[in-house]
């Protein structure tokens, strides 16, 4: 028989440097073998920037972890997290994106076209005239 529903085997791991939290396990040390990310739903989708990891799982929920020195987590504050945290003001995305650069920064789409911004806005890659740490809504995208 052919498992057709995806939710029912999708397990998310992770390995790699974790010395700004980036990998969600709780810790800070590195990790050099696959280790499984508990107590999440089933994710769907995985960006990632060179300290953040961002997870949508199939309801369209958004959980994020890593450095958030410039609020790029998209959690309301600039603290680091060492595990998945849902972010509460983001729910029915559709799509995530990260800025990798040395200036971390988040973007998420919703199923209505309203995109989604936190982290750093230095150069306005967030869309936005100022710098906010705070998520906020760019405003809809017109086809």
């Amino acid at each position: 028989m052919i498992n057709n529903n995806p939710r029912s085997y999708v397990n998310t791991c992770i390995i790699g440097n974790n010395d700004k939290e980036s990998l969600g396990l709780g810790s800070i040390s590195n990790q050099n073998m696959l280790n499984q990310i508990l107590d999440i739903p089933p994710i769907h989708t995985i960006s990632c920037t060179s300290y953040g990891t961002f997870l949508l799982d199939f309801d369209g929920n958004v959980w994020s972890f890593g450095s958030n020195t410039l609020g790029q987590l998209g959690l309301g504050h600039n603290k680091n997290v060492n595990i998945p945290t849902k972010i509460e003001d983001l729910n029915d995305i559709q799509q995530i994106s990260c800025g990798c650069c040395a200036f971390g920064y988040f973007l998420a789409k919703d199923s209505q076209s309203k995109i989604f911004a936190a982290g750093a806005n230095y150069y306005g890659q967030l869309g936005m005239a100022v710098y906010n740490g705070d998520l906020k809504n760019t405003g809809n995208i017109n086809p």
